[in-house]
């Protein structure tokens, strides 16, 4: 593994927004089943969350239940917090940069939505650049509304999160009752990162499988299996 020290410049290129400026949300079409026209599925509300989007699509199982999943704009290219160290450095001296994100899945079925999140602790590479890697981590801190327009979304502890956590999977678990939501953080390190922007996102394949896709620039992706959501 090698090691490199990250200038703050290039991660604030890398992450591609700065802090309060979001842009707006780009559609993306589903990948999943169709949802059945005899079920008429359960509005989602509009929510200030809205505006920070930067992808949203609907998930319908093979019944035609469906939920709504949004992913957020990153923050970060600076500091874990105001006036901290640039970045994070691992147990072993390795320096990364970070993004912090959140994403936001609605039930908008009749029937609970059971969701099982998990994310890997190994490195994940990316094909076509073979020096830059990054790792996902679900931070345990309670993301809501009112943090939107804060520094890093309002994260807190994840400087302490990564230290007890590093190199291990991190897991969420939910039961989102009919009409309600999770609202979560998800957090990226990136070793050796790219120019050009961070875009992240979970997505629901047919079935209820979950990805999650981390794209830097316009060029290097990678897909992980990030667990399962189930319409009961």
């Amino acid at each position: 593994m090698k090691r490199s020290i990250i200038l703050i410049g290039t991660l604030a290129v890398l992450v591609g927004c700065r802090p309060g400026e979001p842009t707006p949300a780009a559609q993306k079409a589903p990948d999943s089943v169709p949802p059945s026209a005899a079920i008429a599925p359960l509005p989602a509300s509009p929510s200030p969350l809205n505006q920070f989007v930067d992808t949203e699509y609907r998930y319908a199982d093979a019944g035609g239940h469906t939920a709504l999943i949004q992913n957020s704009l990153p923050k970060g290219g600076s500091s874990i917090e105001p006036g901290g160290q640039v970045g994070y450095t691992d147990p072993s001296g390795v320096h990364y940069g970070v993004g912090v994100f959140w994403s936001r899945i609605v039930n908008t079925s009749d029937r609970p939505l059971t969701l099982a999140l998990e994310f890997p602790g190994d490195s994940i590479p990316l094909p076509t650049a073979p020096d830059t890697y990054v790792r996902l981590t679900l931070p345990g801190d309670t993301m809501s509304v009112d943090k939107l327009t804060d520094f890093n979304y309002g994260i807190e502890g994840l400087r302490e999160h990564l230290d007890n956590t590093f190199g291990k999977p991190t897991k969420l678990q939910r039961t989102i009752a009919p009409g309600g939501e999770a609202l979560f953080y998800t957090a990226m390190l990136v070793h050796r990162p790219l120019d050009g922007s961070i875009r992240n996102g979970i997505r629901v394949a047919a079935g209820g499988e979950l990805t999650y896709q981390v794209k830097l620039g316009t060029l290097h992706t990678a897909t992980v299996p990030a667990g399962k959501i189930a319409i009961q």
